[in-house]
């Protein structure tokens, strides 16, 4: 375990979970945070949301890099 929140497991692959509760508000820098270690490491990020009764859904997450040279048109 890294942090309360954040562990790194291993069956086959690699993978980095960040365990998030339902209702509980997380700063986007966390997250940010939590993206950069995971680039860091070379392994994939897991978010494991753990809603009120119990249920864990997990969902890949990673960043979203955009060209700079992009302009939006309006039509």
């Amino acid at each position: 375990m890294i942090e309360d929140e954040l562990f790194l497991a291993e069956k086959g692959e690699r993978y980095l979970f960040y365990v998030m509760t339902e209702g509980i508000e997380v700063p986007l820098r966390k997250l940010y945070r939590v993206l950069n270690m995971g680039e860091s490491i070379s392994t994939p990020v897991v978010l494991a949301l753990v809603s009120n009764d119990g249920t864990i859904t997990y969902y890949f997450a990673h960043k979203l890099r955009l060209p700079r040279n992009i302009h939006a048109q309006a039509t």
